[in-house]
Parts: structure tokens; sequence; C-alpha cells
């Protein structure tokens, strides 16, 4: 079981989320940030994310993750946070100094970490594009205008072939020098 839509309403509780960037679960303890921010925005809930991979989050950073040397500022010491956040909580001492506003995050390749008070206020704006199936040269075509008949590309899968793969789904190495993007499955 999980709360669902107004089921946040109810949740009373202060959270501490710690999250990666390429951590697999991370869509929803996200997805649980947003909706409790949406449904019960008094709800003291803080996030503290940054280039971590499922276990990097749990322990507070990798120093290298797929080939990438993690800025020294994103390797933080999560069990001082997390005691801190808790003498805070249950003691009223003092608020962790990381937790500067509601979503914490590590700029990656910047060496620094920023804070907003949402995680739609991390960023200064959006950019809508819309897959489509053109195809320009090797490459598949974004476009701006929203497509008025939706269409796919098909992909086959020879479930007998364990060799061939049709996707890149792991970041490994998270830099790298060219991407296949021909299939259109990835951008």
């Amino acid at each position: 079981m999980a709360p669902y839509k107004k089921d946040f309403k109810q949740i009373n509780i202060p959270v501490l989320a710690f999250d990666g960037y390429y951590n697999d679960s991370q869509n929803s303890g996200l997805y649980y940030i947003r909706e409790l921010q949406k449904y019960n925005p008094q709800t003291p809930a803080y996030v503290i994310i940054g280039p971590y991979g499922h276990f990097g989050t749990q322990v507070g950073g990798e120093v290298n993750l797929y080939d990438y040397k993690v800025d020294s500022i994103a390797l933080i010491n999560i069990k001082k946070i997390t005691y801190q956040w808790f003498d805070y909580i249950l003691k009223n001492g003092t608020k962790p100094e990381m937790l500067k506003d509601k979503i914490n995050y590590e700029v990656m390749g910047a060496n620094e970490w920023r804070s907003a008070p949402s995680l739609d206020k991390m960023s200064n704006g959006f950019l809508t594009f819309y897959l489509t199936n053109n195809k320009s040269g090797k490459f598949y075509s974004l476009n701006a205008k929203k497509p008025e008949k939706i269409n796919y590309l098909s992909q086959e899968i020879n479930f007998a072939d364990r060799q061939t793969q049709n996707n890149d789904y792991y970041p490994d190495p998270i830099i790298r020098k060219e991407i296949d993007t021909t299939s259109g499955y990835i951008l």
C-alpha cells in the first residue's frame, strides 16, 4: 500500500529523503516528495540529492560513479546529517546546516550545493519538446509543437537472442564521446 493523491494530506510527520541522480529507484522517492508538497505543503519535507547511484545514495556518495569523478563537495556524511536531523526534529536541536531549503542538490561539475523551495524551482525554466518519428539523416528530430497525430517508433525484440540489446539503459560511463541515437530510443 502506498499513499495516493489526497492520502498525502494525512502525512504530517517530518521527512528527510536522500536521493541520487543515478539511483534506480529515484522516480518513486521524488514522486512522494512532489505529491507531499502538492497535497500537504506545510509538512516539513526535505531532500538531499546529488550524483549518487543506488548504493551511493545510502552511504553519502562514491568517489567514482560509472567512470565519472564525483565532485568532492558531493561526498557527504549521511549518518552525521541523519543524526543531526533526528536531534533537530526530536530534541529541538539545530537544523542540519546542509538543509538550506526544502530541496538541496549538488550541481555536477560545479562542485557546489544549491537549494530551492521545491523540485520545480530547481531550474529557472522548462522547455517542452515532443518526440517524433521524423528522421533527419541519422537522427530523429524533436518538435516544440505538439503533434496533431500521435505516432510511434517500432521496436522488435528477439527474446531468443540474449547477445543483442536495443537500448542503453545504464549510464555507464556517464560521460561519453558518442551515443548511438540512430534508433530514436535515446536522446
